[in-house]
């Protein structure tokens, strides 16, 4: 029955290796006064192509290592070119623009609205008069 005594030795021992090992972690860009980050590169035996930043240009590789730098920023590109689309109406203008439109559209809907109203009117009268000289005349 010492099985319950181990895990929590067990779980204590876990704990404290954690706690003890720091996290292993990407190398920190340093960027010197220069301007570059400078590193150390393994080019030769086990661990070939492992990298480690150093502080600048004067730190010295151990032997199978080779000193490497990069400038952090690059010079700024130059301009590309200018777009083949169609300009487009400016925000406000072409907002204003729309307005206009759909206010005419609107004026042109009420106007036809009101042609159908009359027309509507005038065909019932012309039915009224139908159904009176139907009467009239005797019609079926």
């Amino acid at each position: 029955m010492r099985f319950p005594i181990v895990i929590p030795a067990l779980l204590a021992a876990l704990a404290l290796l954690l706690v003890s090992t720091p996290p292993s972690a990407p190398a920190a860009m340093r960027l010197a006064k220069d301007g570059k980050v400078h590193a150390c590169y393994k080019a030769k035996g086990k661990g070939k192509g492992a990298l480690r930043v150093v502080r600048n240009g004067k730190v010295r590789c151990p032997k199978k290592w080779r000193k490497v730098a990069w400038y952090a920023v690059g010079p700024a590109g130059s301009q590309g070119t200018t777009g083949t689309g169609l300009p487009g109406e400016d925000g406000l203008a072409g907002t204003k623009a729309l307005e206009d439109k759909v206010s005419e559209l609107l004026t042109r809907v009420q106007a036809l609205e009101a042609n159908l109203a009359a027309l509507l009117g005038t065909t019932q009268a012309l039915c009224g008069q139908v159904s009176l000289l139907s009467a009239v005349f005797n019609c079926p």
